[in-house]
């Protein structure tokens, strides 16, 4: 095969190479918005991001809870003259159960939100001492629920359960209680 032969080929080569990897390129570039300070999240730093059932984003941070509908952001806040009001502006998680309410943990303990009420129930504190004899760290990481609608959340290094009941109705309205 002559040089002009191979030099041909060599260019057509690279010319679909050159096509087919544009079109992975173009399939990869996603419309991305960066939401900031400036559109009103309290904070910069993010610890946990969730989409709700109703299509609102929730962004935990540093500043409070923040709800994201699109448009806009609200910041739920502590607030010391309002018992309903989040109990910590350090959230570190929020999670969504399977009836629609926001478990909210924080860097004190664990709150659930109702967002028909946009009303925060708070979980008492467990008190007592580690294994180590230390008190009990209260920083809510991770929240799920089982399939009997059980709540699990975890503090430092212990392991916890919230089970829904009638024993306990009136700690947060709608019957449950933590069990370690």
């Amino acid at each position: 095969m002559s040089t002009g032969a191979r030099a041909c080929i060599a260019v057509v080569a690279w010319l679909v190479t050159a096509a087919a990897s544009r079109a992975q390129v173009d399939t990869l570039l996603i419309p991305l918005r960066h939401l900031s300070i400036e559109d009103g999240l309290s904070q910069g730093m993010v610890g946990s991001i969730l989409q709700d059932r109703t299509g609102f984003m929730w962004f935990a941070t540093k500043d409070g809870l923040n709800r994201y509908d699109g448009y806009s952001f609200m910041v739920f806040r502590h607030n010391p003259q309002d018992s309903t009001s989040v109990r910590d502006d350090h959230i570190l998680k929020v999670f969504e159960d399977s009836k629609g309410l926001l478990w909210v943990g924080t860097n004190s303990g664990l709150d659930v939100f109702d967002p028909a009420t946009e009303v925060f129930h708070h979980l008492p504190r467990i008190e007592g001492t580690s294994q180590d004899g230390g008190d009990l760290v209260c920083d809510v990481r991770s929240i799920a629920e089982d399939p009997s609608g059980n709540i699990w959340f975890n503090t430092g290094f212990n392991l916890y359960r919230v089970r829904p009941g009638a024993t306990a109705a009136a700690l947060l309205g709608f019957g449950t209680h933590a069990q370690r």
